[in-house]
């Protein structure tokens, strides 16, 4: 019996929760579970997909947008002290994705892009702009920015410590190795390692 009204609590705290959340979020799937320690801003601009899961600290800012926001996809896990945020573009993860801790995505104008079944391991970055620096007579902070955009095709692994420099597409079935900065386009299932990321090996034989 006890057991019992244990679930009908549960149940009931579970569909407030949910109701509650869908109210604040652009889109809010079920089962999703965001942790009261995470950051949210711009919660309105957010898209979260069934059974996604936000740990202890990450944070997710959408709040710098017009109409863009963060998307988020199904059974997608964003670990502790990882930050996602838009500025003026949209970043969308895909479904069945694993972002790790400390990791870094900054959308900027053109935003990120990252397709399904992605894995991403601590400490690897993103950031979809960079600076002008033409003229050696003025402060790089005044020449302004560029904006390209950043895609990461289905099923690639980004190992530990990656950097993926603005406009670069990392093809579909890619692995990037450890502390790799990848400066130009990855054809799909390549195998890629150093400064600057060099393709030593296809997947494909």
């Amino acid at each position: 019996m006890l057991d019992k009204i244990i679930r009908v609590k549960r149940g009931i705290y579970q569909r407030g929760y949910y109701l509650a959340m869908k109210k604040r979020f652009h889109s809010f799937g079920k089962y999703c579970n965001i942790s009261f320690k995470s950051i949210v801003r711009g919660k309105e601009k957010i898209s979260l997909g069934e059974n996604c899961t936000i740990h202890d600290y990450a944070l997710l800012d959408a709040s710098n947008l017009i109409d863009k926001g963060i998307i988020i996809g199904n059974n997608t896990i964003i670990h502790s002290f990882t930050h996602i945020k838009s500025f003026d573009g949209k970043i969308e993860i895909g479904h069945n994705c694993t972002i790790n801790s400390f990791c870094l995505m900054y959308g900027c104008e053109k935003g990120i892009k990252i397709g399904n079944g992605v894995r991403i391991a601590t400490g690897a970055s993103m950031v979809a702009n960079s600076h002008v620096f033409d003229n050696p007579d003025i402060y790089i902070s005044e020449q302004g920015v560029t904006s390209k955009g950043i895609i990461i095709e289905d099923d690639v692994w980004i190992a530990s410590g990656v950097r993926i420099i603005d406009g670069v597409t990392v093809g579909k079935g890619s692995v990037i190795g450890a502390n790799a900065v990848v400066t130009k386009d990855i054809p799909p299932y390549s195998i890629a390692v150093g400064v600057p990321a060099q393709v030593i090996r296809s997947r494909k034989v």
